[in-house]
């Protein structure tokens, strides 16, 4: 039934947009870190894409990142004007390069924050992760929060670090992170845990269960125009907790109950936890 209704819906924008003069404008580009196989984020995204092209009455353009620097580079540089970022992105923008403009935060759940795993196939002999000493491990991009970073400040605190391991390799997504452990390349894994549990009755079980991070942002670059932050803004605030809601933002992650406000000083937790500095702030 949902299907049936995000592809009437899908189609009724698409109608309005061709019939639209404003297409001739220059589109907004949103960007996208590769934490997905690309092929695979056009389709979650594109009921979102499609929503913002028709609320804001004007071509919206859909563009992945080659890796996760490529992606800050692109929101830096101004090649980008809207960006869906994950939290360690989000603080590393911040800290090395410049403060953009918060949108939004996805609420999971009904709250702001979500969680990591580090996992195993579920026959192994792993019980822990001071288990895996010795073993093959696989991480995600390098600036990936949940399928690297997380998961190694996870592994130094129960006492095994990188050296330690068998041997370990990124492999660009949460995706083939989950696939390297299923096909026996790797003895473990580190992946959010939404991807985990699309995946768990496949033959995994989870080693250890991350601490809460903040959710995913989005974020305007920092030079966009007011008058088309303030037009986004009100767009995304339309999105509501009925049917639009799960048309447009349970294709990004099934367990997605709404969006929601965010402020910089909601990554504080999160920067103490990587040893990242936090801002400077102004009085408001």
């Amino acid at each position: 039934m949902v299907s049936r209704l995000w592809m009437a819906l899908l189609c009724g924008l698409l109608n309005l947009l061709l019939a639209t003069p404003s297409l001739a404008q220059t589109p907004l580009i949103f960007g996208v870190h590769p934490f997905l196989p690309a092929t695979e984020l056009h389709k979650r995204f594109q009921p979102l894409i499609t929503f913002l092209m028709h609320e804001l009455q004007r071509p919206v353009q859909f563009h992945v990142a080659a890796n996760y620097a490529e992606h800050l580079k692109n929101l830096v540089d101004n090649q980008i004007d809207i960006a869906y970022l994950g939290p360690y992105p989000y603080i590393k923008l911040v800290h090395d390069f410049t403060q953009p403009r918060l949108l939004a935060q996805l609420r999971v759940n009904g709250e702001n924050a979500y969680h990591g795993v580090i996992f195993t196939y579920e026959k192994a002999s792993l019980q822990s992760l001071a288990d895996l000493r010795g073993k093959r491990m696989a991480f995600g991009d390098v600036d990936s929060t949940m399928s690297h970073l997380i998961p190694l400040k996870m592994l130094q605190q129960a006492g095994v670090k990188k050296v330690d391991l068998g041997g370990f390799q990124h492999v660009n997504n949460h995706l083939n992170v989950v696939y390297g452990v299923l096909t026996g390349l790797f003895d473990a894994g580190a992946t959010k845990e939404s991807t985990y549990h699309q995946y768990a009755a496949w033959g995994l079980r989870v080693l250890a269960r991350s601490p809460a991070v903040p959710n995913h942002v989005l974020v305007a670059r920092a030079t966009l125009p007011n008058a088309h932050i303030e037009a986004v803004k009100a767009a995304l605030a339309k999105i509501g907790s009925g049917t639009l809601d799960t048309l447009i933002l349970k294709p990004l992650k099934p367990n997605i109950t709404g969006l929601g406000p965010v402020t910089d000083a909601d990554f504080d937790g999160l920067r103490r936890l990587l040893s990242v500095p936090i801002p400077q702030r102004g009085q408001p």
